[in-house]
């Protein structure tokens, strides 16, 4: 084995390392910095602040060169600035991606690489000149789910190849013609699309095993020469669709309703009608639905968006209809990664989970709720919705199966609103960050306060005067229940919330809890008040929270503790019912 793991600044390459170790426990693994650390005396930060970048460079290839000529089989894991040019043909490159990278991320113990900039610009800088290059080299791209840190059976297997895809199509990029053998074991339909790999290629690929359950898509106005068993989908709006034997027509008209005309319009007996439209609504969503329930059998429903807000729906498509694909280099949001299709049971589940909120692309809900949901034959998803959203399609995700669901702001009162049997906490806060549906009926609970009360244990002693709230929203009036003499700011006017407060106390506050989210119109707190530590409410790594404390040298602890704290009364909840 010769593998690289290469990836962006803070993706966790170096936790992955650790973790492949003892998937592969027979090979010497490497993560190249902590080797140039160890081999220099001195730490990055210390060798980019005394030599600068370009020496470190230097440094960091002649290393990763001397483990090349050291070891036979090996892992390396590489700096995310790591040119991957310089890695040699003979080397297997995993890009390891997470939904968040585009996000930018924010550190505390790291060295700075552009003071010049903000740490987040400088980090989303760096994503936008690397991206492209992390994606030309990368053999496979190894999708990785939010909040995995420690070994996981999906993980093993998609890193190990001993897995097997029969529930969706791979469609295969040009680059990964070379690899086609090996995801020929890994899943039993390989889509070949002909704007992606040009007609030779693809006739040479069926020619070569006609046997394969090849998928080819005519998205262009060619006729590729292949055998009369190949099974082909040619988009609805090419000319020569009656030149070629089609098996599946399909639109790929920006709105829903033209595409559904013309597919309908459609009338060739034994063929698959497949409907691929941009849907930006829960309505839109709905009427694909009800277009394909109409005839499950020979309809499939795969909706699009510009962020990937429909992946839940194609995950529950599995179970609806014949057609569904996997995320790849085509890198389509809405897609679900090989992960994520793993994670759902062979079995239709009668329920299922999810957590409610916009945005909740971030959430480490569905893994930290895996192991839970796994034993029990279903699965937990993300659901990017609004307020209005959930009061109008509630009861048709209730239809879908939804059973449990984690909600985050600024759904909770609306939740609350929703529910018609209440927990003690939820009735205490009027807010609602659990559901459970019982044979219809939506019973709301909140774990919000427990999740608190864990975050803040250590320094609850700290006298409530030199405590400050900045920001609140939904969480305003759980907060005020643990710390009800605490100092409460809005983050949008960077004054107290309460007027008869004097002024001249405020640089007595030692400890910020940030409660506010990341927006245009959120303030940093003025440089009067003499913070030496920022509880956050946020785990996200671009919080507010956490760039406040960087800038000002703060210590920090993130809002992760109370995130799985509140997840685990949640399962208490959940197994209570």
């Amino acid at each position: 084995m010769k593998r690289v793991l290469i990836g962006h600044r803070g993706v966790g390459k170096t936790s992955l390392l650790q973790r492949h170790q003892s998937y592969f426990p027979e090979v010497d693994h490497f993560d190249l910095d902590q080797v140039i650390e160890r081999q220099a005396g001195r730490s990055i930060g210390d060798i980019f602040n005394t030599d600068g970048e370009q020496k470190f460079r230097q440094l960091e290839l002649q290393t990763y060169q001397r483990l090349l000529k050291e070891n036979n089989q090996y892992v390396i894991a590489v700096g995310a600035g790591f040119n991957p040019a310089y890695l040699t043909s003979d080397e297997e490159v995993i890009f390891v991606s997470r939904t968040t990278d585009a996000d930018g991320r924010i550190f505390l113990n790291r060295p700075r690489l552009n003071p010049e900039t903000s740490a987040l610009g400088e980090s989303r800088k760096r994503y936008i000149e690397r991206q492209s290059a992390f994606l030309k080299r990368a053999d496979q791209i190894y999708h990785m789910p939010e909040g995995i840190d420690s070994e996981n059976n999906i993980e093993r297997q998609l890193l190990t190849g001993e897995f097997k895809i029969t529930s969706s199509v791979y469609t295969l990029s040009a680059h990964e013609v070379s690899r086609v053998s090996q995801l020929k074991k890994n899943y039993s339909q390989i889509e070949l699309r002909t704007d992606l790999i040009d007609v030779g290629t693809i006739e040479n690929l069926v020619g070569a095993d006609s046997n394969f359950n090849w998928l080819v898509s005519i998205r262009e106005e060619v006729t590729p020469s292949l055998p009369a068993t190949t099974q082909i989908d040619c988009d609805v709006n090419l000319a020569i669709i009656s030149q070629v034997p089609v098996a599946i027509y399909s639109s790929h008209d920006e709105k829903i309703q033209i595409g559904i005309d013309k597919l309908n319009r459609t009338t060739k007996p034994n063929t698959h009608l497949k409907l691929c439209p941009i849907v930006k609504t829960f309505t839109e969503l709905r009427t694909g639905y009800d277009w394909q329930q109409q005839d499950p059998a020979n309809r499939s429903f795969l909706p699009r968006s510009e962020d990937g807000r429909w992946v839940w729906y194609r995950q529950l498509s599995r179970y609806l209809q014949k057609l569904n694909f996997i995320r790849n280099f085509s890198c389509i949001a809405d897609q679900p990664s090989a992960y994520e299709n793993l994670v759902l049971p062979i079995e239709k589940p009668t329920s299922w989970a999810a957590v409610l909120g916009k945005p909740v692309y971030f959430s480490r809900t569905p893994l930290v709720h895996e192991k839970f949901f796994t034993p029990r034959k279903t699965f937990v998803t993300k659901i990017e919705i609004t307020t209005e959203e959930l009061s109008t399609n509630l009861d048709w995700l209730i239809q879908l199966g939804l059973t449990y669901a984690a909600v985050t702001s600024p759904l909770k009162e609306t939740a609350y609103q929703l529910s018609e049997d209440l927990s003690p906490e939820a009735k205490s806060l009027k807010s609602v960050n659990t559901l459970y549906i019982d044979q219809k009926k939506v019973c709301g609970h909140n774990t919000d306060l427990a999740g608190f009360r864990f975050l803040i244990e250590d320094f609850i002693s700290v006298a409530p005067e030199k405590i400050a709230i900045w920001g609140g929203g939904g969480t305003l009036q759980m907060i005020k229940e643990v710390l009800p003499q605490a100092k409460y700011f809005s983050s949008q006017t960077g004054e107290l919330r309460d007027a008869a407060l004097t002024a001249y106390l405020l640089p007595e506050i030692e400890i910020l809890i940030w409660a506010a989210p990341r927006t245009a119109r959120t303030l940093f707190p003025s440089k009067d008040l003499k913070i030496t530590r920022v509880i956050d409410l946020n785990y996200t790594e671009n919080s507010m929270g956490l760039e406040f404390a960087a800038e000002r040298i703060l210590k920090y602890k993130s809002g992760l503790e109370m995130f799985k704290q509140q997840a685990l009364k949640q399962q208490e909840y959940w197994s209570a019912k």
